[in-house]
């Protein structure tokens, strides 16, 4: 089911771009970032956080983008922005829902 899958990654600190990295060993992934210039660090110079960025990242800016392309995100935010960020995908989250604080969500 995954093979050809996007997974999506919701986060761009120290652990979500570690998690990111690690699925692009053998899938594509779609990593969300709320800042603009995250998102181009990663996207222009493939690095982000003192981590070189795996060639199978994309970043975007837009976490409906990854709700909507993605068939298992995996939520890597801390505490402080995790309400925030699921009150803001919360129209596009596949089910089940609400999550937890560590979550996985699939489709």
């Amino acid at each position: 089911m995954l093979s050809n899958s996007i997974i999506g990654v919701l986060g761009a600190g120290s652990f979500g771009t570690a998690i990111a990295n690690i699925l692009a060993d053998n899938h594509q992934v779609l990593m969300y970032a709320r800042r603009p210039e995250v998102v181009d660090a990663i996207q222009h110079k493939r690095l982000h956080r003192n981590q070189t960025i795996h060639p199978r990242i994309q970043a975007t800016i837009s976490a409906e983008e990854v709700c909507q392309r993605c068939t298992l995100i995996y939520v890597m935010v801390d505490s402080g922005g995790f309400r925030e960020l699921i009150r803001q995908i919360d129209p596009f989250a596949p089910l089940p829902w609400p999550p937890s604080s560590a979550a996985v969500l699939m489709k």
